[in-house]
This record gives C-alpha cells, structure tokens and sequence, in this order.
C-alpha cells in the first residue's frame, strides 16, 4: 500500500527519532475461532518507530488492557505464560509459540489518510 507523511514529535521542542502519536487495537477471538471487531486499547499512544527491535511497549495505563486483549480466547495461556520471573516483575513472559491476537497500530498521516500495522504471533 502506499504510505504516509507524519510530523515527528519531541520532548521540549528536540525531534525524538521517530516519535508518532498511534492508536492501538486488538482484534480478539471469538468463542467459535473467528475474529471480533478490533477492540481499541488507546487512541492517545506514542509510538517510536524502529525497525531495528522486537520490544514493544505500552502506555502504563494500557498494558494489562492489551495483554488480555492479545491473549483473550487462547486457553493454553495459563499453561505457556508467567508473572514469576524475579528478573521480569511486573510483565508478562510467554513462550515463543503461544498464539496472540494481532494488535494493529493505527498511523494517521498530516493529510488525515491512515496507515495501518498489524503484528501477529508470526512476526
């Protein structure tokens, strides 16, 4: 698809590499294996962008939201994801092969047109 101009944003007036506001969503499962309507977690997040890194982060305030919006539906949840880790406290650590919901990032250009990621389980 095509892509889209964004203006960057910074802190006290210094460019942040990257640094876009984004909306957030989740499209879960359903009970009989299809796809709900994405659900939107935040629609106030600020995204850096890199290429370069497979963490992603979430607002404070959004992060169990996302968690159980990524996870809702897969029973095998409770057997391949911790809370326990010591070195982790606080997050959430599964295994590479539990299955998630994608969450889409939601880009919106200077013009008003809309980019959209979705990451899932694979990527």
């Amino acid at each position: 698809g095509q892509g889209i101009t964004m203006r960057l944003r910074g802190i006290n007036h210094q460019a942040m590499y990257w640094l876009v506001p984004a909306k957030i969503g989740v499209a879960s499962r359903a009970p009989h294996g299809s796809r709900r309507p994405m659900t939107t977690i935040t629609d106030s997040a600020m995204a850096m962008l890199d290429s370069g890194t497979t963490l992603i982060a979430a607002p404070g305030m959004a992060y169990w939201e996302l968690i159980g919006a990524m996870l809702e539906g897969n029973p095998e949840v409770l057997q391949k994801c911790t809370t326990t880790f010591v070195e982790a406290f606080g997050q959430l650590i599964c295994l590479c092969d539990v299955d998630i919901n994608p969450v889409t990032f939601t880009l919106t250009g200077i013009d008003g047109r809309q980019l959209q990621v979705s990451l899932a389980a694979n990527d």
